[in-house]
Parts: structure tokens; sequence; C-alpha cells
């Protein structure tokens, strides 16, 4: 036996082994150093930011140096069944309502069916699966229909005149077999359509439409689209109606730009947000040079949008080009040789959303069924999903069908660019297990769509976004007044009493939170630790107190961001996200009734995230990070990006490696 394996029993400080067997329990808390007190037995744990797994040496050096670890607490309480860790603080959150682990909250089976993450404590956001439509997205006639359907549904979002609808097909004997049934807001009908050329079928609708759904085998050769909205019109400067005819009369070739200049602006006679232009040239100047610049602009606020995608040499007689704005714009600014050649222009300013019967719960249900064994099996790199509620993005949990996350890149776009997909700028993965990795992502607004691109996505089975977790749950509470200490104290509205959004009553008596009729009346929650706040959701008694109520979240700088619900009816639970996003870390959150009633609350769930120090992670960011060579961790989990420590593998990095 070597010399440190005997120093090890004869001083008792724990088995010697070649490599310490740790339960997750035995992880140690951030560690206290305290000369003060007599020296207990001494566990593996961090020294002056590094793993120290060979402590024998070290009490032999330093005998006089003692560290105090407190250890994990459980829940001892026996009536505080489903509740654990320290002071019974934490809601279990287990399928089927089963109890979880005293100390640390897991669950023996699985987490319920909306939480995810460790000790289960975060809610799932739920989304929606966009189908790719990526050959009808496109405005090629050269993409097709390549997945089989025989139904789409075109929805607009929101009603708009349309002039006319027009269909490519790749097959001029299946244009008789699309049936096109237009949706008003009142009723549906079905609109007769007339062929047009070899390949195309045109739909003269006139009319305020919502929606358009294709039927019939011919939709299976179908390959583009265009949507005209109804009176699109526009000036030329210094040009008579007459005189710039020919720009609205796209379908008479003769009829060009008859002056040989390389200039036009056109002016609209409304403001709008542009899409994709269509720009018609005459056949016989093919050979000529058709390049020409494109900027669209808002007089009023002297905005200017350059178009990415100019037309740089062009030979077909029509030419789309996608330049959106997110600004309301009046002027179009061509510039070019292009301009001296063109003879109409048309504008398809509707967004188009794309669905088909059947792609929700066929195609991509493996990816919304909550399966980790059902997987891709259509061979997409591309996956684009919709939020039910735009909310700032933290973090992701990917499940594969294998042990590689493989050139894989998160994309997304936000509410206040929903035409511009970017990037992730600060993406950090960890892996959880050998299938499954979390990407911590943290977007500086409210994302509305997230899109998974790379080789990963073929074998991807799962996805998981989190809402974030109920930081206010048993923290300290206070109010202007109290009606009744035993059934209406502060407390109350953050005992996580509740199920499925609405308090829960508890013989017979509601056990929410009250005041007086105070000036002003509230209730306030102060945070142990700073959160970035995603959202919050209060239940309370359904009368009308809560009518009009305003909340303020408020850092320990003094930033405040309010908001006051003017919804109108008195509602039974209130779920707001900010928006804009809270920006500022939140300490305190106030609650304030409008002027003359009391605050009546059941439940105030505050959903976000903990700021906890670089080097901690956990609820209470009571946990070291232990990570390869001490670089920090993921605050949620305790996952490292760059690995574990020597040794440890794991959600949290701190499972051992048995040799």
């Amino acid at each position: 036996m070597c010399l440190r394996r005997r120093m090890c029993k004869l001083l008792g400080v724990f088995p010697c082994l070649d490599q310490p067997k740790y339960s997750k329990l035995d992880r140690p808390h951030v560690p206290i150093v305290d000369n003060s007190q007599d020296c207990v037995a001494i566990s593996p744990g961090f020294r002056d930011g590094r793993w120290i797994d060979e402590l024998c040496e070290i009490f032999v050096t330093h005998p006089f140096i003692c560290e105090k670890f407190p250890g994990p607490s459980p829940c001892l309480d026996p009536d505080r069944e489903g509740w654990f860790g320290h002071n019974c603080r934490h809601k279990c959150q287990c399928d089927q309502s089963a109890n979880c682990n005293k100390f640390d909250g897991s669950c023996a089976r699985r987490c319920a069916p909306n939480r995810i993450g460790p000790s289960c404590q975060y809610e799932l956001m739920r989304f929606s699966v966009d189908p790719s439509f990526a050959w009808l997205r496109d405005k090629s006639r050269a993409t097709c229909n390549n997945e089989g359907l025989d139904s789409v549904r075109l929805t607009l979002d929101t009603a708009v005149h349309v002039n006319s609808i027009h269909l490519d097909l790749n097959d001029s004997n299946q244009l008789q077999n699309i049936e096109v049934i237009v949706n008003k807001l009142s009723h549906e009908y079905q609109q007769e359509c007339t062929a047009s050329g070899i390949t195309t079928l045109v739909c003269n609708i006139n009319d305020v439409i919502k929606e358009v759904k294709l039927s019939g085998s011919g939709v299976r050769h179908l390959c583009n689209y265009q949507i005209f909205e109804a009176n699109v019109n526009f000036q030329v400067l210094n040009k008579t109606e007459a005189e710039i005819a020919w720009l609205n009369d796209r379908y008479a070739a003769a009829t060009c730009n008859d002056e040989d200049k390389e200039v036009l602006d056109v002016t609209f006679d409304r403001p709008r947000k542009l899409s994709w232009i269509t720009f018609y040239f005459n056949e016989s100047d093919s050979l000529k040079n058709r390049s020409m610049s494109i900027t669209s602009g808002a007089t009023a606020q002297s905005f200017t949008h350059q178009c990415e995608n100019p037309i740089i040499s062009e030979s077909r007689t029509l030419v789309d080009v996608y330049c959106p704005t997110d600004h309301l714009v009046n002027q179009l600014y061509l510039r070019g040789p292009g301009v001296a050649l063109l003879c109409g222009i048309r504008f398809d300013n509707v967004r188009v959303e794309y669905s088909s019967d059947g792609v929700s719960s066929s195609r991509f249900s493996w990816l919304t069924d909550y399966n980790d064994k059902t997987c891709n099996h259509i061979d997409d790199d591309v996956v684009t999903v919709t939020l039910d509620t735009p909310i700032p993005l933290t973090w992701i949990r990917v499940v594969l069908k294998t042990e590689t996350l493989d050139r894989i890149e998160l994309r997304y776009k936000t509410m206040s660019s929903e035409t511009h997909v970017q990037v992730c700028p600060y993406a950090h993965f960890a892996q959880v297990s050998f299938e499954t990795f979390e990407l911590h992502c943290q977007t500086p607004d409210l994302v509305s769509h997230l899109r998974l691109v790379g080789p990963a996505v073929k074998d991807l089975c799962s996805l998981y976004i989190s809402q974030g977790r109920n930081v206010a749950l048993k923290e300290a509470a206070r109010e202007s007044s109290t009606v009744n200490a035993r059934h209406t104290d502060p407390s109350f509205a953050v005992d996580g009493l509740e199920e499925n959004g609405t308090a829960v009553l508890t013989s017979d008596v509601s056990m929410c939170a009250l005041t007086a009729i105070d000036t002003p009346s509230w209730w306030m929650v102060t945070l142990s630790l700073e959160a970035y706040v995603h959202s919050f959701k209060i239940s309370h008694q359904g009368n009308d107190n809560m009518r009009g109520f305003s909340i303020v979240f408020v850092s320990n700088t003094g930033e405040q961001y309010t908001y006051t619900d003017n919804s109108g009816p008195p509602r039974p639970v209130y779920t707001v996200i900010p928006s804009p996003k809270i920006s500022f870390k939140v300490q305190t959150v106030k609650i304030k009734a409008r002027e003359g009633q009391p605050v009546s609350l059941c439940e105030v769930s505050i959903l976000g995230e903990t700021v906890c120090p670089d080097g901690q992670f956990g609820l209470r960011c009571e946990w070291a990070c232990n990570c390869l060579h001490n670089f920090s961790c993921l605050p949620h989990s305790g996952g490292c990006p760059r690995g574990c420590a020597r040794g440890f593998h794991g959600e949290d990095c701190y499972q051992p490696i048995l040799y």
C-alpha cells in the first residue's frame, strides 16, 4: 500500500479508492473556508478554483485548514410530500405527480409532460413545426412539389383585397386538376380559374380574402404561386397617369419605357411593406444589360432600405426580386441600365404562411411527440419551428440518435425583425448524455421562430425549448396590509399550490394573499437571487379586484419595467410576456391594484433564469462548476461546453467515470 493510502486509512478522512465513487448527492457546495472551527472529515471538492481528489495528501500538508462543506440537505418535513431541498422550498415536478428525490428533486422515471431540465424545474415552451415548402417559397418555376402533397393552404397574415392568384405547374395536363377554394372572412366559395399560357393557372378573385385552399392531383405538380394585391397604385415623379400606363400594363410587352433613362422613382398611393417585386422586360431585349439597383424609402422618416437582391444580369422576361422591409415605405428608387428596358412592375406584398393537410401530424410528428425514440425519417437537414408565444430564448435541449453533434447551427427570427434570420451569436453546447445536448443562447429580443440547420438535423429525435422556471417560488413576500393572517398571508401567493394555472383550494379556503383597500394596495416579492425575467402568470379569485393591475419589476440598481393591464374584463389567470423583453436583472416584483381595490393574489409565478456568479450553478447557485481547466459552466445545469473535469461526465459533470 502506498504511503498516501496508509495516511488515508490512519486519518480516516475518506475511503481509500483509486477512483472515489461519489453519488450525485455527494457533490460539494461552494466551499466555505473557516479556520475558527474544529476540522471535520474532509470531502473531495474544490480548493482555490480546482478539483481536489487527493485530500489525504492535502490534509497532511495543511492540517490546520478546515474546509466546511454543508452538503445538500433534504426536505425532512413529513407534511411536505412532493417537495424537496433545503426547507422544502422546491416543488417536485415528476410525471403522474410522483414524489421526487428529497435532496435534489430528481424523478425516478421522468419529468412531468410540461417540464424539463435540472430537477424538472423548467417549463417547456410549446411549438409547432413549419412545413419546409422550400419548393413553393423560392419563387422558382424550376423547383416543384417534392413532398407528394395533394392539398396546400395559403394563409394570409391579414385579410387583404386580392386581385388575382397565379399558379405555375410543371405539367400542362394537370391545370384542370386543381380545385381552388377561397376563404373570405364570412364564408368559403369555389373559385373559377383559367389557363394562361401552357402551364399557368390564373384565378381572378378581386375580393377580400384570408385563405386559399388548393386541392386535387394537380397540386402534386405545383411549382410556384403569385398573389397580387388589388389597387396597388403608384406615380412617377413629373409623369402623368397616361405616361406611366406601361408600368401597370404588365401583359403588354410592347408598351415599355420609351425614355432612355436609367432612373425611375416610384411613389405609392399609401405606405406599405414590401415583399416580392416582379419586373417585366421585353423579350426582344434579352441580350441587353438589365442590371438594376433597388432601394425603398419612407420620406417622412428619411428612411431608406437597400435591397440585398439587386438585378445583376437577367435574360428572362419576368424577374422576381425579394426585397422585404420592416418599415412602411412609400417610395421605390430604381437605378441602372435595366430601368430603360422595363415594361411593367407588380408588387406582391401579401405575406403568406403555408400549411398542408396532415403535415403537422405526419411529416414532423417525430419532433412534437416528446418521444426520444422517434426520429427524423425524411432526411431533412433543416427544421423550422414556430413558438406558440414569442419568448426571449435562453437554452434548448436536442436529442439525437447518434453520439455526435455534428455541425448543427441555431438560427432564429425575432418579433422586431421577422424577415431577417439571425444566427445565435454566443451559442454554447454542452453534452448531457451520449445522445442529448443542451445549447445555451441568450437572445436580446423575443424569438418567434427557431431553425436548426446542419447535417446533425438528419439524426434529430426531439427538441425541447426552455421557457424558464418559477424564480419567485417560496421567496420572501409582503403586502401593504393583511386582512386575515391565517388565510390571506402574502406568502400564499408564492407557495406553489396550483394545478394547471389555478390555485388549489385547501379546506374550502382559498389560501390567497389579500390586502385591505389601501392607498395604494400592493403586494411585493423579493428574490433572494437576481434573475432575468421572461414572463409572469397571476391567478386570483376571478372577481373584479385585479382588473387594471400594474406590476413593476425593479433591479438592485433602480432600473424599472412597468406593465399595466388594459385587457378589459377580468380574467381568473393573467399570463403576460413583456414586450420588449426586460433587459436588466430583476430583484423585486411589486403588484399594485387600481385605486379603490384590494390586491387579491392566489398564485404568482415569475418565469425566468437565476443569475449565478461565474463558476457556480444550480437552483440557488449552490454548486460549483466542475469543468475542464476550470472553465465556466451553464448556470442552469452545470453542463460544461468545453468538457467535464478529468474523470467526470454527465449533465452537471459530477458523475464519475469508473475505470
